[in-house]
């Protein structure tokens, strides 16, 4: 019953999430460039300039003076509201705005009937937020697809490869050749997802710099999926073992493999025709 009313809460977000990107369309058909100048319309400055377009207002002054924060500093910002909108558009955005609204509603009716069938979880899922890149949200879907008995999974590689974030077979003469991922749970791995792309973003955390050592040699998207089965793999143990998450820090790798580093510098120093001595400073 819970994983039914999380994928529906999800299906509910990718809709508004759609409504958005029309909003785009239409104004882009008035030639008013509001995504040029915003990160997203659906920021708080966003919102009120649609709202103010779909009543009628049409200077670009006014509908600049509308937005807080650093939109507000922009100088392109007017020139990217001066457009031409016809009754028509104004009609779609007022509707669009309904749409969204009634969908906000729902979701947050969705969030309200979650968290109450997650009460006797609600430690486990403090615990899992802790991890970077993984939300409240993110927490919620995770639990609800694999469950809180971890039994059912021999090892954390067999969940991984449950999920659909572990590398498929194809060896061929006794060599690993480069394949897709498995098939998996599409909910959870589109989860992991996500939460992979934002833990890369984040600084000075374990999962950052695995994903900035994987990516520099087998490229982003490889990186992705290998930090997406790292967050599954982090929720197995601490689901299993009752156990809080420690970061094991940006320098993990660094500090593991000193003499690797050392040993790689000096030879790219040397193939340019120099010559390393290397000493170490004492405390």
């Amino acid at each position: 019953e819970l994983r039914e009313l999380i994928r529906y809460r999800i299906s509910l977000i990718e809709e508004r999430a759609r409504e958005y990107n029309r909003f785009d369309k239409v104004l882009q058909g008035a030639n008013i460039k509001l995504y040029s100048v915003a990160s997203h319309l659906s920021t708080e400055s966003g919102m009120e300039m649609i709202r103010a377009i779909a009543k009628g207002e049409t200077n670009e002054q006014v509908l600049a003076s509308l937005t807080v924060g650093t939109m507000k500093k922009r100088p392109e910002l007017e020139k990217a509201l001066q457009g031409l909108i016809q009754p028509h558009q104004q009609k779609m955005l007022q509707m669009m705005l309904g749409h969204i609204e009634y969908l906000s509603q729902q979701i947050d009716e969705l969030d309200a009937e979650v968290e109450a069938r997650q009460q006797d979880n609600t430690a486990l899922l403090e615990a899992l937020d802790a991890i970077p890149g993984v939300g409240k949200q993110s927490a919620e879907v995770i639990l609800a697809e694999i469950g809180t008995d971890m039994s059912q999974f021999k090892s954390a590689k067999h969940l991984s490869s449950w999920a659909g974030v572990s590398p498929g077979q194809n060896e061929s003469a006794g060599k690993r050749k480069r394949s897709r991922t498995r098939n998996g749970n599409p909910t959870l791995k589109k989860t992991l997802v996500q939460c992979a792309r934002a833990a890369g973003n984040t600084k000075t955390t374990y999962l950052s710099a695995l994903h900035q050592r994987i990516a520099s040699r087998r490229g982003a998207k490889i990186a992705t999926v290998a930090v997406a089965r790292a967050i599954l793999e982090i929720c197995y143990f601490m689901i299993r073992d009752g156990s809080m998450y420690h970061d094991l820090g940006a320098d993990y790798f660094t500090e593991r493999d000193h003499q690797g580093i050392l040993r790689r510098n000096k030879k790219r120093i040397e193939a340019l025709g120099y010559k390393v001595t290397v000493e170490k400073i004492t405390a």
